[in-house]
């Protein structure tokens, strides 16, 4: 963005962004839909291209707009997806580690393997014995 800010600063820059119709608003518009991850830098010519393709007239800007946006749109999804298949693995490996400490370190520590029910609590009779 900021070789962009510096190029504008040129006379012939300004001139040739002019003749295909754009302003400099329009261009670092162009630039940030182009700058999905917002690093702050694009391929020069992945932008010359959008430029290009933009000169056509209002329903062509528009069109490239929405084709940039599901471009971006796409990449987030495919971020969400990655993360979300990490998030299963992990999930997975809690799971399994999980069922091996029940498995080996509970059943090594109370006899109890998780299979069967634990044995019921004696009661408390509480009433007076009858015993004399």
């Amino acid at each position: 963005m900021q070789e962009l800010k510096a190029a504008n600063q040129s006379k012939i820059v300004q001139e040739l962004i002019a003749k295909i119709g754009l302003s400099f608003e329009e261009v670092v518009e162009i630039f940030r839909l182009l700058d999905y991850e917002q690093r702050g830098k694009i391929e020069v010519a992945r932008f010359t291209r959008a430029c290009r393709e933009l000169v056509g007239g209002v329903k062509r800007r528009d069109l490239a707009q929405v084709e940039i946006t599901v471009g971006a749109l796409a990449q987030h999804l495919e971020n969400l997806d990655q993360q979300f298949t990490y998030i299963e693995k992990e999930i997975r490996d809690v799971t399994h580690m999980t069922a091996d400490f029940v498995q080996n370190t509970v059943r090594a520590l109370t006899g109890f393997d998780g299979n069967r029910k634990a044995p019921p609590k004696p009661r408390r009779d509480n009433s007076p014995s009858n015993t004399g």
